[in-house]
C-alpha cells in the first residue's frame, strides 16, 4: 500500500509537471493567436514564407498533440494507481473483518 501511496504522490507531481506545460502551451496559442492557412497564404510574400509558415504550423500542431497526449497518459495512470490502491485498502480491511470474525466465534 505504502509503494502505491508512493507512484500516486509521483503520478500527482507529473501530471502537476504536465499541467505547467499544457498552460504555457495554451498562453503561447492565445498570445499568438490560431492563424487560418488563408491568413498564412494572403501574408506570405513568396512560396517559399508560405511553405515555412506551414511547416510551422504542422511542427506546432504536432507539439501540442504531444503534450495533450501525455497529459491524457499521465491521468490515466494516476486513475490506475488511485484504482490499484484502493482494491488494497478493500483487501485488507476485508481481513481485518474476517479475522474479527473469527475471533468473535
Amino acid at each position: 500500500i505504502a509503494e502505491t501511496k508512493e507512484e500516486i504522490k509521483e503520478n500527482k507531481e507529473s501530471i502537476d509537471s504536465a499541467k505547467g506545460e499544457l498552460s504555457a502551451l495554451l498562453r503561447s496559442s492565445y498570445v499568438n493567436g490560431d492563424r487560418s492557412v488563408m491568413e498564412l497564404f494572403m501574408g506570405s510574400h513568396d512560396l517559399a514564407s508560405l511553405l515555412t509558415h506551414l511547416e510551422w504550423m504542422k511542427r506546432t500542431s504536432e507539439n501540442e498533440k504531444r503534450v495533450i497526449d501525455d497529459f491524457n497518459a499521465k491521468i490515466k495512470k494516476l486513475r490506475a494507481s488511485q484504482q490499484k490502491l484502493q482494491e488494497k485498502q478493500d483487501a485488507v480491511e476485508e481481513t481485518k473483518q474476517k479475522s474479527v470474525e473469527k475471533k468473535t466465534e
